[in-house]
């Protein structure tokens, strides 16, 4: 796909940083710098919302280069990546996101304001993980950016082998670190890179 043709826009507030107004300048696997206009990357970030508090927290979040992204796709089984392609087809993800594009929908909200698979309002949700496509300091619109409910994300770790999970969880102990109070096995807050 020529990414270079699509819309872009300069990175939304909710795909910056935790505590930051700066754009993620570094890939979390190789370190390159994102800021080149040239580098595509995306980001993921998992929040947790507390309601009766009103506001939220970042669980984690990541940059990661296009490069790093496909030699970490390339570990995962073909079986979990042959699964979640069938359960994100069924969905309508692209779809929804086409029909986006047709109308020149830019507004951020209506992109990842509600769950991309089962519709669920992100205000609803306590758990949430956010997807974007980057190139530099802007934000691509494609088939992301987008929003999955944890609904969503536990079905779809459920179509996870194995194989899969364990190198999804070296990822997260190799780059968060989390205390073990804090660490989920990847069947209950799963990273994606899909």
């Amino acid at each position: 796909m020529n990414y270079y043709n699509l819309p872009v826009t300069d990175i939304p507030d909710i795909f910056l940083p935790h505590k930051s107004d700066n754009p993620f300048s570094n890939c979390v696997n190789c370190n390159c710098d994102l800021l080149n206009e040239k580098t595509e990357y995306v980001i993921e970030k998992a929040v947790r919302q507390y309601r009766e508090y009103q506001t939220s927290d970042v669980i984690f979040e990541y940059a990661m280069c296009m490069s790093c992204a496909e030699l970490m796709r390339r570990e995962l089984s073909r079986e979990s990546l042959e699964r979640v392609e069938q359960f994100m087809q069924k969905s309508n993800l692209l779809k929804s996101r086409q029909a986006l594009i047709n109308q020149n929908d830019w507004n951020i909200d209506h992109w990842v304001g509600h769950c991309a698979v089962s519709g669920v309002a992100m205000e609803s949700q306590e758990e949430y993980q956010l997807f974007a496509h980057c190139r530099g300091e802007q934000l691509v619109f494609s088939a992301m950016p987008y929003m999955i409910s944890s609904t969503t994300a536990e079905a779809m770790a459920e179509l996870l082998s194995a194989k899969t999970r364990d190198e999804l969880n070296r990822f997260v102990d190799n780059n968060f670190g989390l205390p073990p109070e804090l660490k989920k096995p990847i069947t209950d807050n799963p990273i994606l890179l899909f």
